[in-house]
């Protein structure tokens, strides 16, 4: 007669030699004088009762007694709420995988993350959740890799927005696959799509030309005060390389003198960079929508005023027949026109708010190429090379007095620079003395005149 523990579902253990667990113990084999074959519960989970239990039933067969009724009903010295589950003991209810994903969403909410990320993630749910109930499947453990490569299957998404998804899902498996609820994570065995990097194209000259051209026409339509508001608007994405997001929520007490600092809300890196005379005179002329932002009322959501501004901007590119246009482009614009003009990575990166150069790189790569590597290590031979490329808009503000800052305006305000820590201290420092010294490479070829910005185009 052998005992073993009979391992339930949700018991991590499942063969009869681990025996470090709650489950009950059973027997299995033959009794002397008996042929059949006894397999039977014990109904008790500890393993010395169990030994003691196996030994009263051998001795009772041997002496003709019986010994069913060891095994009827569960020994007083195991209460019925410490027994363990047993064959005919009602089992709880396995969680569903719509009370997965509510858990799973609610988590993320905790956690305080952007809006736009939640929403991703409650899209992926709703999606998954309509195909399961198309396939009838309740739990998550019904789903296997087959079917969830079928769920892959059907999105219809691009190349990039489908890995994006598929990180979404990894992220959803990986939370279940931590609390027990799967045994592992089907989604890191799905391949993700390949993506074609495509080059990141700044504005040329004659399109930021014809964008703020534009700014009449939507005048006639909108208002002058709304084309002015959109017109700073403009220049700020433009000389600042700011997100649209920093945009919209760039308030008063960032802009010290004619210079923005702030943190950037996506990786909370510190951002330093002057801002031309033109641009800092149109947020001076604008009415703030109220008495802390330029550009939003703060009683709406800020996704909601940034869906507003992406609007008003496509107005805008469509008035001006400027085709695959968004306001991120603005932001490749303004780090292109750094590049060519001879800043270094490393301090461009500080200007975008980066958290790593290997980013800057990674966007970049096809400019930085470009620029050969006497250029790219000596500002000021850059700046001499590119001086006379400088794009020069209808605001009338030069790219060498973007990319410098101007020396007067390049030093950060100390309490800024104190309030960081050592390490991005050091790198406002840093930046501002190249900055000084691009300024006086800047200051000494700016009397050689305007070209067609060639390089840019290419």
């Amino acid at each position: 007669m052998k005992l073993f523990r009979r391992h339930g579902r949700n018991c991590r253990h499942s063969k009869r030699k681990n025996k470090n667990c709650a489950c009950p113990f059973w027997i299995d084999g033959y009794l002397p004088g008996n042929p059949k074959r006894i397999r039977h519960s014990l109904n008790v989970s500890d393993e010395s009762t169990a030994r003691a239990k196996l030994f009263q039933i051998e001795l009772q067969s041997d002496t003709g007694d019986k010994w069913t009724h060891l095994i009827a009903v569960p020994t007083e010295t195991e209460p019925e709420a410490d027994r363990p589950l047993y064959r005919g003991a009602p089992r709880p209810e396995p969680i569903t995988l719509k009370v997965i994903w509510e858990k799973f969403l609610a988590d993320l909410r905790r956690r305080n993350l952007v809006l736009s990320t939640t929403q991703k993630h409650e899209r992926l749910g709703e999606q998954m959740l309509l195909f399961a109930d198309h396939l009838n499947l309740k739990l998550l453990a019904q789903i296997d890799l087959d079917t969830l490569s079928t769920f892959y299957g059907q999105w219809t998404e691009g190349p990039l927005t489908r890995q994006k998804k598929l990180e979404c899902l990894r992220a959803f498996y990986r939370h279940t696959a931590k609390r027990k609820w799967v045994t592992e994570n089907l989604a890191l065995d799905l391949i993700p799509a390949k993506i074609n990097p495509k080059p990141t194209m700044p504005f040329s000259r004659d399109e930021m030309l014809r964008i703020l051209g534009a700014l009449n026409q939507y005048a006639e339509s909108a208002g002058r005060a709304n084309a002015e508001r959109l017109r700073a608007f403009v220049l700020v994405l433009r000389y600042s390389g700011l997100r649209i997001g920093d945009a919209v929520q760039l308030s008063a007490d960032k802009l010290h003198g004619n210079k923005i600092f702030l943190r950037t809300a996506k990786t909370g890196q510190p951002v330093f960079c002057p801002l031309p005379e033109p641009a800092i005179t149109a947020l001076d002329a604008i009415p703030k929508a109220n008495e802390k932002y330029f550009f939003w009322t703060g009683r709406s959501t800020l996704h909601s005023a940034i869906g507003k501004w992406q609007k008003r901007l496509k107005r805008l590119f469509e008035l001006a027949c400027v085709t695959g246009s968004h306001a991120h482009r603005f932001r490749h614009t303004f780090a292109v026109e750094l590049l060519l003009s001879g800043v270094l990575r490393e301090h461009l990166k500080i200007l975008l708010g980066h958290s790593s150069v290997k980013i800057t790189e990674r966007y970049y790569a096809a400019w930085t190429v470009y620029l050969s590597s006497d250029r790219r290590h000596d500002p000021n031979a850059a700046m001499r090379a590119h001086s006379n490329n400088a794009m020069t808009l209808s605001c009338g503000w030069r790219i060498q007095d973007s990319v410098c800052g101007v020396a007067e305006r390049a030093a950060a305000p100390r309490e800024f620079v104190d309030s960081l820590d050592d390490k991005a201290a050091a790198r406002i420092d840093a930046l501002s003395s190249a900055c000084a010294s691009m300024a006086t490479g800047c200051k000494e070829n700016s009397s050689r005149g305007s070209q067609t910005h060639a390089a840019g185009r290419r």
